[in-house]
């Protein structure tokens, strides 16, 4: 079982993996946008997903009414970092206004954990392939989703151990958080 500095550090490299990603592929890139940055002195162009602004609005979206008790691997945090913001109960829609795709993601009470996990595989993969063609979050999508499945192969067997330990302890827990 992982300790949390342990999963804390998988976090990292899981992001380090983000970071190299998307920067070895930016040059090459056919489908790259960029936009001109905030302040209006400074000529240097940032992508639609460096644009932490952009993400902050996108991720201030999802509101625990709304978006509620999603699994990580398609929390607010990633939704948001693919270009979604949400629009309605579970429902998403990217924000690019060339694309505005459209997801709803739900989960029905009765699955059993092996049913949601299947489901929340394939809600991750349409995440980052329901963009539109011409849509700059969905190149960025993909190379993230191919960097996230390298390191949950990698990582996958330690995380759900220490969700299952985990889930039978709260009240020791907590006891750590507070």
């Amino acid at each position: 079982m992982k300790t949390a500095d342990e999963l804390i550090a998988s976090v990292d490299a899981t992001l380090d993996g983000w970071r190299l990603a998307i920067d070895s592929s930016l040059p090459h890139g056919k489908d790259t946008v960029a936009i001109e940055a905030a302040a209006p002195a400074d000529k240097k162009k940032t992508y639609l997903w460096e644009d932490s602004d952009k993400y902050l609005e996108r991720l201030s979206t999802f509101q625990p009414d709304t978006y509620f008790a999603k699994p990580l691997s398609i929390s607010p945090l990633v939704c948001a970092a693919f270009g979604w913001e949400n629009t309605g109960r579970d429902i998403i829609r990217c924000a690019h206004n060339q694309c505005k795709a459209t997801l709803c993601v739900k989960f029905h009470p009765a699955l059993d954990k092996s049913s949601k996990s299947n489901l929340c595989a394939k809600y991750l993969t349409l995440l980052a392939s329901s963009h539109k063609d011409l849509c700059p979050f969905q190149s960025f999508a993909k190379r993230s989703l191919k960097v996230m499945e390298r390191n949950n192969r990698k990582n996958n067997t330690d995380v759900l151990d220490v969700e299952e330990a985990n889930s039978s302890k709260p009240a020791e827990l907590m006891g750590r958080v507070t």
